[in-house]
């Protein structure tokens, strides 16, 4: 059985909870399953589709990086919703060669962030059994961690209360260099970490 995961990434370009239990759970998987990494990284300045760039291994796992997905929020937040809102599509001939090279049995979601929306509808067309594990609270919470402005836990989700704590969220543009492969490389040198958090 061919398992593709989709996370923000590994150790050490990425950290936490989602990034631990992926990275336990893939390598008791790869045992007895073929598994592939799907993450979003690497954005081009000048636009242009969804693709996969490079392959690779990482930390022993067979990965897939994405270039041009949406911006990926982790907990600053979403200052300009229309940013999201991926306007840099994932092509059906992308998606086929990605279906055509993994061919996976099961598609494994672990976050919503950064995932082209259409890939999920491509693989259920496809047959692939969708399963999503909820590592976090982006489906309903921009900020991720359901703590409102006030840093109390969130009554609901709700236009005025997303509003409210969003509106002092980073830009777009911060997300796309905090979110860069370079600073993803450099983010755990002592010096440099006090400026990129």
């Amino acid at each position: 059985m061919t398992i593709l995961h989709y996370t923000l990434g590994l150790s050490p370009q990425r950290s936490g909870g989602l990034t631990k239990y992926a990275t336990d759970l893939m390598n008791e998987q790869q045992k007895s399953n073929k598994i592939v990494l799907l993450y979003p990284s690497g954005y081009s300045y000048f636009g242009g589709e969804v693709n996969c760039i490079s392959r690779g291994i990482i930390g022993g796992v067979q990965s897939i990086m994405l270039r041009n997905t949406m911006p990926v929020a982790l907990l600053y937040g979403v200052k300009s919703p229309s940013d999201f809102i991926s306007k840099n599509k994932m092509s059906v001939q992308a998606m086929e060669r990605l279906y055509s090279d993994v061919a996976p049995d099961i598609f494994h979601v672990h976050t919503l962030m950064g995932l082209p929306l259409e890939l999920l509808q491509f693989f259920k067309s496809k047959g692939v059994k969708l399963l999503f594990t909820a590592h976090d609270y982006y489906g309903i919470c921009p900020k991720v961690n359901f703590i409102n402005h006030k840093g109390e836990l969130c009554s609901a989700p709700s236009e005025e209360n997303c509003k409210a704590c969003n509106v002092k969220a980073a830009s777009t543009i911060f997300l796309r260099l905090r979110n860069s492969k370079f600073v993803l490389n450099i983010k755990n040198n002592r010096v440099l970490r006090k400026f990129i958090r």
